[in-house]
């Protein structure tokens, strides 16, 4: 059974009940073609006929200090064990060919849609975010069917697949070039965690918030071999986090309790800061977690 609620609080239905909201004031037809920032997620797993040519793609795109970080996931239906994926640096030019994707599909058509039916799974449905330079967007989900047909999910990715081989922005630095890190995180109430690694020596810092301002602040020096830095290294190239320089951050309650940052240096002696509010790919989204979890390994390693 459905329940439609145009409450701006709904409630939330028992497991198999659904939920629908309408955000009478999202826009139906978009006037502006500058695409700053997309982000889509959707499966196809519940499309029997005709057979799209993924089971379930992600793929984003926005602009950063470089050019455009783009990337996409593609699971085929036909070799189901088989993930596509890629992610990188490109021109401007991506940009006005999702445009045009997002018009031939009208994917504004159905702005302001969310629908949740409670209970199932994750990627059993999607979502679609597309933020203009002009102010305007696109925003509908729907966790229980696909949100856009087979053809335009391909779109997507055959746009990124194109834009990474074509246009990619060359002489960037990549993880090879990373000699060392600082990893912060902060909270309102003063505790904080400190990593600082140059690859050999590392030093790690942490004060607990609940231990008041004169408790006691935990500290652990550790000397290791190159290979647990280079496992660090992986996470920044498949995370993509060297570019993630000038992407929008995200806001809200949550986000202003914590103060998370990421910092890489260089050779070149510069620095590249990445902070967990920024609105990167959902697909590397714990990119910066990931890194703090991969640290705390090797710290136990060396038990």
């Amino acid at each position: 059974m459905a329940f439609f609620n145009d409450r701006s609080e709904p409630d939330i239905p028992a497991c198999g009940g659904s939920t629908t909201t309408f955000d009478d004031k999202a826009p139906k037809v978009i006037v502006s073609r500058e695409i700053v920032w997309l982000s889509c997620d959707c499966s196809f797993r519940t499309v029997a006929e005709p057979v799209p040519p993924y089971e379930y793609i992600a793929a984003f795109a926005a602009k950063v200090d470089n050019g455009v970080l783009a990337g996409y996931i593609a699971r085929d239906f036909h070799r189901s064990a088989e993930t596509l994926h890629g992610l990188g640096v490109v021109s401007d030019a991506v940009l006005a060919d999702l445009a045009a994707i997002v018009e031939k599909y009208d994917f504004a058509r159905s702005n302001g849609r969310c629908h949740s039916t409670s209970g199932l799974p994750e990627n059993f449905g999607g979502s679609l975010s597309v933020d203009y330079a002009s102010g305007e967007s696109i925003y509908f989900s729907d966790n229980q069917s696909p949100i856009i047909r087979g053809d335009a999910g391909a779109a997507l990715v055959d746009c990124m697949k194109r834009a990474l081989k074509k246009d990619a922005v060359k002489g960037l630095p990549t993880a090879a070039d990373v000699t060392g890190l600082r990893f912060e995180e902060r909270d309102k109430e003063g505790g904080y965690h400190i990593i600082d690694w140059n690859g050999t020596a590392l030093h790690t810092e942490q004060k607990y918030r609940f231990d008041g301002d004169d408790g006691p602040v935990y500290v652990k020096d550790a000397t290791t071999a190159p290979e647990d830095f280079d496992r660090i290294r992986a996470l920044i190239d498949r995370n993509g986090l060297l570019y993630w320089g000038g992407l929008p951050e995200r806001s809200g309650p949550i986000f202003e309790m914590y103060d998370k940052s990421l910092t890489f240096r260089l050779k070149d002696g510069t620095t590249r800061t990445v902070r967990d509010v920024m609105k990167g790919p959902d697909f590397t989204r714990n990119g910066i977690f990931e890194t703090e979890m991969a640290v705390n390994e090797v710290l136990r390693d060396l038990k």
